[in-house]
């Protein structure tokens, strides 16, 4: 088997999973401290928000992906579900 290259990952069990896309970082932010406070591990990627200029006048800011463990994916996806009814 050929090594990996820097555009490959090797896949497993223990990646963690997007569960969530925001466009701002205070949202983001709130929701990452919300699984955290229910004991749900989360981590938001980008650490940073990277604004793009595209041309005069228009910025755009990549999606800020919220992850957390394969195995608590679902209770994550319903607390968030939750939390945008309220």
């Amino acid at each position: 088997m050929s090594p990996l290259t820097s555009r490959q990952t090797k896949t497993s069990s223990d990646e963690w999973v997007v569960v969530a896309e925001f466009s701002n970082d205070a949202e983001a932010d709130e929701r990452v401290a919300l699984l955290k406070g229910s004991q749900i591990p989360a981590v938001r990627m980008p650490p940073t928000n990277i604004l793009n200029v595209v041309g005069p006048g228009l910025i755009l800011t990549n999606p800020i992906r919220i992850l957390v463990p394969p195995d608590r994916a679902a209770d994550a996806s319903a607390l968030l579900a939750d939390a945008s009814v309220g």
